[in-house]
C-alpha cells in the first residue's frame, strides 16, 4: 500500500512538470462508466462499479462511484454442539460437528475520489485514490454437519467441548474503505472510451482485496 501512494506521487510530480498549464475546465465535461471485474484476495469474487466523472481541470477529475463486490476470505474454523432428541420414550442427546472453510463477504462500496490523467491522446493513462464505506453483510460457508454417533442420555454427560461450543464470531463492524489505484482509457470514437483498470483496496473490518476491472465510459 505504501509503495502504491508513493507511485501515485511521483507520477503526478513527473506529470505536472513535463506539462504546460492549461486553462481550468471545472465542471465541462461529465462521463459515465460501467465496469466489471474480480477481486482476488486467495479466492477470486465478481465486482461491479457505476461511476461518473466530472472535470476540475484539464487533467484531474472528481468521481463517485458506487457498484458491487462479493469476496471471500479462507478461515478454517471447527465448530461443535448437540441436538436433543425425543422419539416418543427416547429422550437422549447427539453431538456433531463441521469445519468452516470461509467466509463470504457481499457489499455494496460507496465512493468519492479524485482521478488525474496523463495526457490527451487516443491512449490516457491515469492513476486514482478514493475513499468512501462499505455497507455488507457476511456468511460461513460450512461443510456438511457431521454426527458422531455419540448419544447421551443426561446434558451433564456431554463433553465439555460439545456443551460450550466454539461459534464463529464475524465482524459487523463499520467498513470504511480506501483505494489506490492506476488504469488506462482507449478512445474506441468520440463518444465511448474502453477502460481498464487496477484497484488496491483498504478495508477497514475486512480483507483487503487486489481489483482488476475492464469497461467502457460514454
Amino acid at each position: 500500500m505504501k509503495k502504491l501512494i508513493v507511485l501515485f506521487f511521483i507520477l503526478l510530480n513527473i506529470s505536472s512538470f513535463s506539462q504546460e498549464s492549461e486553462k481550468s475546465t471545472l465542471f465541462s465535461n461529465f462521463n459515465m462508466e460501467f465496469l466489471g471485474g474480480i477481486n482476488y484476495t486467495t479466492i477470486t469474487g465478481p465486482s461491479l462499479i457505476i461511476e461518473g466523472k466530472t472535470s476540475l481541470t484539464s487533467h484531474f477529475n472528481l468521481k463517485l462511484s458506487i457498484g458491487y463486490s462479493m469476496i471471500y476470505k479462507n478461515d478454517f474454523h471447527n465448530v461443535k454442539g448437540y441436538e436433543f432428541l425425543n422419539f416418543g420414550n427416547i429422550q437422549q442427546y447427539e453431538t456433531y460437528s463441521y469445519n468452516i472453510n470461509k467466509i463470504e463477504y457481499d457489499m455494496i462500496p460507496i465512493s468519492i475520489g479524485f482521478e488525474y490523467i496523463f495526457g490527451h491522446d487516443k491512449l490516457l493513462p491515469y492513476c486514482f485514490l478514493e475513499t468512501g464505506y462499505n455497507y455488507y453483510s457476511a456468511k460461513a460457508i460450512a461443510s456438511s454437519r457431521m454426527y458422531t454417533s455419540n448419544y447421551y442420555g443426561q446434558y451433564d454427560e456431554i463433553p465439555s467441548d460439545y456443551q460450550n461450543g466454539s461459534p464463529l464470531v464475524i465482524s459487523e463492524d463499520k467498513s470504511y474503505r480506501l483505494g489506490l489505484g492506476i488504469g488506462a482509457q482507449y478512445q474506441l470514437s468520440q463518444k465511448i472510451n474502453l477502460d481498464i483498470r487496477y484497484l488496491y483496496q483498504y478495508n477497514s473490518n475486512i480483507i483487503d482485496t487486489h481489483q482488476v476491472l475492464i469497461g467502457f465510459s460514454y
